[in-house]
């Protein structure tokens, strides 16, 4: 079932991406989930496509999975545990680096303990001419240690779960093998995953993972994943890498509309009835702070206003919606400096007269450096 819907959804995209030969991504899912699974056009190379892209998240004494085997669970499926903040956003470089960024924040009074982090990424290689299951994978490189380093912890190359394999069930559990189950020599269905023991999350404290697939080799840290073709007419070569960071203890996350001046101006969406409105956000030169991710929007939800699409609510009540993919598409790595301006475009609001809302109502939240 798996292989049939992805020849049937993505035969046209694929002669697409081998007449290019470079990277075609179409918008992810809310959490961040793509591939034709998800319902995404996902092309690497002039050959590869991805079936399934997901995150899986484990926290100590937390079970996330909803009563299925291990506590680890897929973010497309399920939400962090409240006073967690999560946010996703992606960059492609040069047609051939797409570079992914999965944010957390601990917005509550206490610690999460024992965080850890994984990334699913199955592809295939020229499905349509030579099979899926003639693939092999390899490792570049060393894996870091603990948390105290940014490079992956742990990491597994195996057949996903469909016909026997471990991959799948080993997310769930919050673990990886370290090993290669599908090397040159027994070539198979290749997935790949790369997992990070981000330690104990501090209330205020960051951490963001950035991850690496690139078509042209390249990777991020010391240590990658390879996935290759037996065929030697079959020349796409999938690189898998990414690194985590922990923001310091005096990187604090809150309320930071003093330091900020906010503009909005509305425009009506007829399709809807609501309001699409345009944000200006101007560090002032006197904060004295550097704002980093995430960047949250916040609104107090009344009979006459209202988000469109709220992404949850801050630890004052108050609704807000994720700023963060609008801000890191316009700034280097989401870093938005004192004196500095950003513009992000598209915050859908319900007004009950199509009246403007106060300007002094909306919240920015964002980490303070």
């Amino acid at each position: 079932m798996k292989r049939t819907a992805l020849k049937l959804g993505c035969c046209a995209a694929f002669l697409l991406a081998a007449e290019l030969s470079a990277m075609i991504v179409g918008p992810f899912g809310p959490k961040g989930q793509g591939g034709s699974k998800n319902g995404q056009t996902f092309q690497i190379g002039s050959g590869g496509v991805v079936h399934e892209l997901d995150a899986f998240l484990t926290i100590n004494g937390v079970d996330l999975n909803g009563g299925q085997v291990g506590t680890s669970a897929p973010l497309s499926s399920q939400p962090p545990p409240p006073g967690l903040a999560y946010s996703f956003s992606s960059a492609l470089s040069n047609g051939t680096d797409l570079v992914l960024t999965y944010l957390f924040v601990n917005q509550s009074s206490g610690g999460f303990t024992n965080v850890r982090f994984a990334v699913l990424l199955d592809v295939d290689i020229d499905q349509e001419t030579n099979t899926f299951f003639n693939e092999y994978g390899r490792v570049l490189g060393n894996p870091g240690t603990n948390a105290s380093d940014a490079d992956p912890d742990m990491w597994q190359i195996g057949e996903p779960g469909f016909a026997g394999g471990t991959l799948f069930s080993n997310l769930f559990k919050g673990t990886l093998s370290n090993s290669n189950s599908i090397p040159p020599t027994a070539p198979n269905d290749v997935a790949l995953s790369l997992g990070f023991y981000l330690g104990t999350l501090q209330p205020g404290q960051s951490n963001q993972i950035r991850i690496l697939i690139s078509e042209a080799g390249n990777q991020l840290g010391n240590f990658a994943l390879q996935q290759l073709d037996t065929d030697p007419h079959s020349t796409t070569v999938i690189t898998f890498s990414g690194q985590a960071q922990t923001n310091e203890l005096n990187a604090v996350f809150g309320d930071s509309s003093g330091l900020a001046s906010l503009g909005l101006t509305w425009r009506f969406k007829p399709s809807t009835g609501s309001l699409i409105g345009t944000l200006t956000i101007t560090n002032l030169p006197a904060s004295g702070k550097t704002f980093t991710p995430p960047f949250q929007l916040g609104f107090p939800a009344s009979t006459n206003f209202w988000f469109a699409h709220p992404a949850g609510t801050l630890g004052n009540g108050a609704q807000y919606v994720d700023l963060t993919p609008g801000v890191t598409a316009v700034t280097a790595g989401g870093t938005v400096s004192s004196g500095q301006i950003v513009v992000v475009d598209g915050i859908e609001l319900f007004s009950r007269n199509r009246s403007a809302p106060p300007l002094g109502l909306f919240q920015l939240w964002t980490t303070q450096q």
